[in-house]
């Protein structure tokens, strides 16, 4: 009797309606889709800015290959398929996988990313044309099944009617299953992932609100605190009733919101005086009489470092303030690369899992044997460290071409050419050798003299047996 399959119970927890998700983030800015607008503002800050171009300098420097089913036991067809599927992603496609990889990296920064495989025939096969994304800011929601699988995207269509293109209210649906979703983070299935960004922007916001203030109080500090003087009854004047006071009462209020260096430039008054002589308008600067208690320096140094921190980059501090030293600087930089392993694991498991076996399938080769997508690790250690332990592995290494190509390429020489080999052998057996030759050569002349003359070890023999 056959066993029944267990039925699914529950669901993920993932919240969501027919086609949104409802997102339970604190901050309303972190929420999808005004998440978005956020993290953009959020690449304009230095160290945010500088660290997802570090990260995404790492990833590009990756070398990545394709490996065929079976490895270095695979079959002349499995070899053929892979070299066909490897020339389809590094050199065929409209554009170059460098590029195509900095576009897909942009789900590190957002939380997530959709890049929609397009194909064409070259040479009787069917191989990818492009990979190109659908952005992130054009999403309007996704298509959800009972129990939380997504089973489409929405996305805004491009109007491009007139001289101006921008998002259309008319929304598309794209099946789940023609696209390559990079995400972050999977938990609850959430296709939105998680964004580094996210854990930055407490830091980022305090420390965007302390310089705005820090340069307002920079600017009063050197241009003075405006202070203007004006009879009371312009400020009951009602814009009714009076609107010539009025309209003097806003204009001196917009004079003082203006008072700065080439903004208002300057300040014209009416030099009419009261009763005792005193003018009736007066416009002053007051300048700071004390510095304040305050150090912002160290302030906005600490959100820095905090910024840093949330995006494992905070080694790029160290030396250049107060906090942490090159000590430590080779640890961080280690856990920093060992967590960018990561991210390229996620881009060659969408690859592995949905676009090389849909290839596969187009092409009608045998899905259930396909190559993957592979990548050198980003973290190496350098010569010093690989000599070091090439010496005390030697027993349990055995040298060959591979090895040694490795070796060539991690010290930037060429591989090793077989058909030109040069052999460079000791002082001492190249002398030996020398010597040796010398002696055959001489002897080879030796020999070739006594044939001239007629004279051999056999015939001089026989003359002198004459002569006796």
């Amino acid at each position: 009797m056959a066993t029944s399959i267990p039925r699914e119970i529950g669901a993920t927890g993932l919240k969501f309606t027919r086609n949104h998700i409802i997102d339970d983030e604190i901050a309303p800015k972190l929420r999808f889709p005004r998440s978005i607008q956020s993290f953009r503002q959020m690449r304009s800050d230095p160290i945010i800015s500088g660290s997802l171009f570090m990260i995404k300098q790492y990833v590009r420097k990756v070398d990545w290959g394709i490996e065929p089913f079976g490895g270095i036991t695979a079959t002349d067809e499995d070899k053929r398929i892979a070299k066909i599927v490897e020339d389809a992603l590094f050199i065929h496609m409209d554009r170059s996988f460098d590029q195509l990889i900095t576009d897909i990296c942009s789900f590190i920064e957002n939380g997530f990313a959709f890049h929609m495989p397009t194909y064409k025939v070259h040479k009787g096969n069917i191989i990818w044309r492009d990979i190109p994304t659908r952005s992130v800011d054009s999403i309007e929601g996704f298509d959800f099944d009972s129990r939380g699988r997504i089973k489409a995207v929405r996305q805004y269509m491009v109007n491009n009617t007139g001289e101006i293109t921008q998002f259309s209210s008319s929304v598309t649906r794209i099946p789940y299953d023609r696209l390559l979703h990079f995400r972050t983070d999977s938990e609850k299935n959430n296709p939105l992932g998680r964004s580094i960004l996210k854990n930055a922007y407490k830091a980022w916001y305090f420390k965007t609100k302390l310089e705005e203030a820090e340069s307002i109080g920079v600017e009063r500090e050197m241009n003075g605190l405006p202070v203007i003087t004006i009879p009371a009854e312009y400020f009951a004047a009602d814009p009714q009733e009076d609107p010539d006071r009025y309209a003097v009462l806003q204009e001196f209020i917009k004079i003082g919101q203006n008072a700065r260096t080439n903004e208002q430039a300057c300040v014209l008054l009416p030099s009419d005086v009261d009763e005792s002589g005193h003018p009736l308008f007066t416009f002053d600067l007051v300048a700071s009489k004390g510095t304040r208690s305050l150090d912002t320096s160290k302030i906005i140094e600490r959100y820095d470092y905090r910024i840093a921190q949330s995006l494992l980059s905070d080694f790029l501090l160290m030396g250049s303030t107060s906090t942490g030293s090159f000590a430590l600087s080779d640890n961080k930089i280690g856990s920093f690369v060992q967590s960018l392993e990561a991210y390229l694991e996620v881009i060659a498991e969408q690859f592995n899992r949905k676009a090389i076996p849909k290839l596969y399938q187009l092409n009608e080769w045998d899905d259930e044997n396909t190559c993957k997508l592979v990548h050198k690790p980003i973290g190496s250690a350098t010569l010093s460290e690989l000599g070091e332990f090439l010496e005390k592995s030697a027993a349990f290494i055995t040298p060959d071409q591979t090895l040694e190509n490795a070796l060539r390429s991690k010290a930037d020489l060429p591989e090793r050419d077989v058909d030109n080999l040069y052999i460079a052998t000791p002082t001492a057996t190249s002398q030996a050798i020398s010597q040796r030759i010398g002696m055959l050569r001489s002897a080879e002349t030796n020999d070739s003299d006594k044939e001239g003359s007629g004279l051999t070890e056999g015939n001089r023999g026989d003359d002198l047996a004459g002569k006796t």
